[in-house]
């Protein structure tokens, strides 16, 4: 949910329109109107590759609200986490509407290559390549078939959502603790080699949520 009427009171984990009126050492300031005064330090910045160099007083932003008021009495903003959310809705409007979209070829493996759209990243299966891309290998090598998808890194290619979602294979869920590092472990006996993307999911006991999708490679 975006923000963007001044009687609507905000809460936690939803996106919210401000505008840069500081730019410190620790991060960046946003003006939120009705609602006070915002931060995004610059730990934050950092997970989504992006300088304080980059913004400038007047920028408009859409932040995501971590926290209502943290210790240092400002509303603490994610940057990632709304481009993140914006960008989930963006590629649902693209695939309900079935147009093409232009991705950026990163890695490739044997079963296909990997690309990232509107910093999200996502796979294009070996299958699903057209017939300018398909690595045609005379007895199906497995190796030369990986360096010729090799050769498609870097390019850009025109391609439609296939599916946003993929299939569930598996949920998991733990009790953390909080202030330090937590570990699961995934019991991946039953699951074939492949690209997988998880949704994590947290939830603090003052109710402040977050939420992250992270790439799982599996190779047996």
């Amino acid at each position: 949910m975006i923000i963007n009427d001044i009687l609507t009171p905000p809460k936690a984990g939803e996106i919210i329109e401000g505008e840069t009126v500081g730019i410190g050492s620790s991060g960046l300031f946003v003006d939120l109107g009705a609602f006070g005064t915002g931060v995004i330090y610059k730990k934050e910045l950092q997970k989504t590759k992006d300088d304080l160099k980059n913004f400038k007083i007047g920028n408009k932003i859409f932040a995501k609200i971590m926290e209502l008021k943290n210790e240092d009495g400002y509303c603490e903003l994610s940057l990632a986490e709304a481009q993140e959310e914006l960008a989930w809705a963006e590629l649902e409007k693209i695939k309900e509407k079935d147009q093409t979209l232009k991705i950026k070829i990163s890695k490739a493996n044997r079963g296909g290559l990997i690309a990232e759209t509107l910093h999200v990243s996502g796979f294009l299966p070996l299958s699903q390549l057209s017939s300018d891309h398909y690595p045609r290998v005379e007895g199906g090598d497995s190796a030369k078939i990986l360096q010729e998808l090799q050769k498609l890194v870097s390019q850009t290619l025109e391609v439609k959502i296939f599916d946003l979602s993929g299939d569930l294979v598996d949920e998991l869920s733990m009790n953390a603790i909080g202030g330090v590092e937590n570990e699961i472990v995934w019991d991946v006996k039953n699951i074939h080699s492949g690209i997988y993307f998880a949704s994590l999911k947290v939830k603090s006991q003052s109710g402040n949520t977050g939420s992250k999708v992270i790439k799982i490679a599996i190779v047996k």
